[in-house]
């Protein structure tokens, strides 16, 4: 409270109203609270711009990734292609969901990420495609429907449904079940999941069926995965950074993985 009167002293106005009903803010009071946050907003901006330009000169990369590449010879190609370039720069790999990726690179606490889900702001980043990808259908390994020689969305209906959480990325979701009501049924889902790997274990375990981008690791003999021949949802694996981040590790960084992109399209699993 004396810091506050020494303040509205200092400044010659005052910033509160003192009552019986209360203390609130004055007029003089609101704006200098919203100058205050955008001073507090700017320096912590400040400061991660700093470490940013810290990382490109000690020759750094924090690059987030997601959990299907974590896994898969794609991401390894990538690594090694680029240290074959720049051996002296060390990559720091983040595993984080692709909405919190694009999060992270606005605040340039990472400098580019692999993901699918494309950011709601898309004016300030570039990004372009790492791996063209689609929808198939998951299935415990001994589930009738594997053993068809062509599968459609209306062969799943019946079926119980394992899904990833809705928040991940609720438009494709939503775009997924409006595709299983076009072809006559309605998904039930019994379970959701947050990982490609819990996913897969719910189906492994007979919870339910799923539809899933087309893992780029196939390691388990539990689940069988099966094309869907009237499923053409994208699920395209992107690199995506601020479009205004100038590092020079990172524009070398992108340029590698860019040269690769067609090579890579050999690591799917048909």
């Amino acid at each position: 409270s004396r810091q506050i009167r020494d303040l509205e002293g200092e400044l010659g106005v005052s910033l509160l109203h003192r009552g019986k009903g209360g203390i609130t803010l004055t007029a003089a009071g609101n704006e200098y609270l919203a100058q205050a946050r955008k001073v507090l907003a700017d320096s912590a901006a400040a400061v991660r711009v700093t470490q940013a330009v810290g990382r490109s000169e000690h020759r750094r990369l924090l690059i987030g990734t997601v959990e299907p590449l974590m896994s898969s010879g794609l991401l390894a190609k990538i690594l090694k292609n680029y240290s074959s370039c720049r051996p002296e720069v060390r990559v720091e790999l983040r595993e984080v969901f692709s909405v919190e990726q694009h999060r992270l690179i606005a605040a340039h606490e990472l400098d580019a990420g692999f993901v699918y889900r494309s950011p709601e702001d898309s004016s300030i980043y570039d990004s372009f495609i790492v791996l063209e990808n689609r929808h198939v259908a998951a299935l415990p390994a001994d589930h009738r429907l594997g053993r068809k020689s062509k599968l459609f969305l209306r062969d799943m209906a019946g079926e119980s449904f394992v899904q990833f959480s809705r928040q991940l990325w609720p438009e494709r979701i939503d775009a997924i079940a409006q595709k299983c009501v076009a072809a006559g049924f309605t998904m039930r889902v019994v379970q959701e999941g947050q990982r490609l790997h819990t996913l897969l274990e719910f189906v492994a375990q007979g919870f339910g069926v799923a539809i899933i981008p087309d893992p780029l690791c196939r390691l388990s003999d539990r689940v069988v995965f099966k094309k869907l021949e009237d499923l053409d949802l994208a699920a395209n694996l992107q690199l995506t950074w601020l479009r205004n981040n100038d590092s020079a590790l990172l524009k070398e960084f992108t340029a590698t993985t860019r040269q690769l992109t067609t090579k890579l399209q050999l690591f799917r699993t048909e």
